[in-house]
């Protein structure tokens, strides 16, 4: 993952008492932006990276050069236990990497927010696992689940915690299940989304094409909207309270 490889501008203004919140898709840090716009200050700036590990490792150190202290990865991932439903919001103890690496949260931030979480949503505190490519059948998950023992899968956050242990910044992740273990997603979902991290207008449409997709279209676009009340919510119950993150309390671990 090489630093500088991303094309894509992000927006580097923020001050050293920024909590960076690093989110690959526009509509998953939507809520978050508009929750941060209604405060007169906060102390959470928001990077949109687009996609993909090498992104998400550029979007981290532009966050900690432009003097954050704090890392969170934040937005959707699919499921990968039985049982984890749509909506469910997945705070991981541990991220772990394809090539085997394994990146521990910071613990007493994640105790503070899985604290606040709980309150509103069920919250799972599992693995989380960083696959290159998106995982679209439920064979496909069922060995990623086993092999890693992992409960959720995104593509960004195992990137994303390498860079802020480089630079020996505390980090979260908050992942919101959008897809579950026995769902399959429609052939083509990648190109769903451009390489910035927006929706391509219309690009969903292709699938109607192909009436075999439709049952999947259908349920994909239902979980898609229990995640996104998801992340609405959280976004609503934390964005008032920095992200629960006590800096003060941090330095004294």
């Amino acid at each position: 993952m090489r630093a500088g490889s991303s094309p894509y501008t992000i927006d580097e203004a923020g001050s050293a008492s920024d909590i960076a919140v690093i989110s690959a898709l526009a509509f998953e840090h939507a809520s978050l932006d508009a929750r941060i716009d209604a405060l007169n200050q906060s102390p959470i700036h928001v990077y949109q990276c687009g996609p993909g590990q090498d992104r998400a490792y550029d979007a981290t150190r532009t966050a900690l050069a432009a003097g954050a202290t704090a890392i969170v990865s934040w937005g959707v991932a699919g499921g990968l236990q039985r049982g984890l439903r749509s909506g469910t919001i997945v705070v991981p103890r541990r991220v772990r990497a394809q090539s085997g690496a394994v990146f521990d949260t910071d613990s007493r931030w994640r105790m503070q927010l899985c604290r606040s979480l709980k309150t509103r949503f069920p919250v799972d505190e599992g693995d989380l696992y960083q696959s290159p490519d998106v995982l679209k059948t439920a064979t496909e998950k069922a060995a990623i689940a086993t092999t890693t023992g992992a409960v959720a899968v995104d593509m960004e956050s195992a990137a994303i915690a390498r860079a802020s242990a480089d630079a020996r910044r505390p980090f979260v992740a908050v992942r919101v299940v959008v897809d579950t273990s026995e769902d399959s997603l429609p052939a083509g979902v990648e190109a769903w989304i451009d390489e910035a991290g927006n929706r391509k207008p219309g690009a969903a449409w292709a699938v109607l094409v192909n009436p075999r997709d439709w049952p999947s279209l259908v349920n994909l676009f239902r979980r898609y909207r229990a995640a996104r009340r998801s992340l609405a919510a959280a976004s609503a119950l934390l964005v008032p309270h920095g992200l629960v993150f006590d800096d003060a309390a941090m330095a004294g671990d």
